[in-house]
């Protein structure tokens, strides 16, 4: 890898962390105020995931100590959007599960978050967009077969 992959991937880490935020905001902005941290909303998307995620699996997933997920559970848990129950293979852990307000939660924040990237893709223009799309998904399937894990997709060009 060189030094302007490596400055380039940074760029582009960056670019996206600032769409994820804007994204986040503007949800809230218009009626997503329930979950109302990006931990908590991580959260509640790896729980609905998997349903039945032990507190150590979620930390691992989210990269927080136990406790801190904890914490976040225990709001979530007060807000009526998380649930906890006795682990069944181990008494001293207990399973998070999502309740019937995060399945409703869920649709209202996936419609708010397509409509906010309409909008944002309405910068573009058709062929712009499309490219963006076609360019986006190339990733997304370069993601989900681990090329970033340690060498070169086989799809790279030199």
């Amino acid at each position: 890898m060189t030094l302007e992959d490596r400055q380039r991937g940074e760029r582009i880490a960056t670019h996206l962390r600032h769409i994820s935020r804007a994204a986040y905001r503007w949800v809230l902005a218009h009626g997503g105020k329930q979950a109302t941290t990006l931990p908590q909303a991580h959260l509640i998307v790896h729980v609905l995931r998997q349903p039945g995620l032990t507190l150590r699996e979620a930390s691992g997933l989210m990269g927080l100590a136990n406790s801190t997920v904890s914490g976040i559970v225990d709001r979530l848990e007060r807000d009526g959007l998380l649930r906890r129950e006795p682990n069944p293979d181990d008494r001293r852990s207990v399973r998070i599960y999502p309740t019937e307000r995060t399945g409703r939660l869920k649709i209202q924040v996936v419609q708010l978050v397509h409509d906010y990237f309409a909008k944002l893709l309405s910068n573009l223009t058709p062929p712009e967009a499309a490219a963006l799309e076609e360019t986006l998904a190339k990733l997304s399937r370069a993601a989900e077969a681990g090329a970033g894990e340690g060498g070169r997709s086989a799809g790279r060009r030199a």
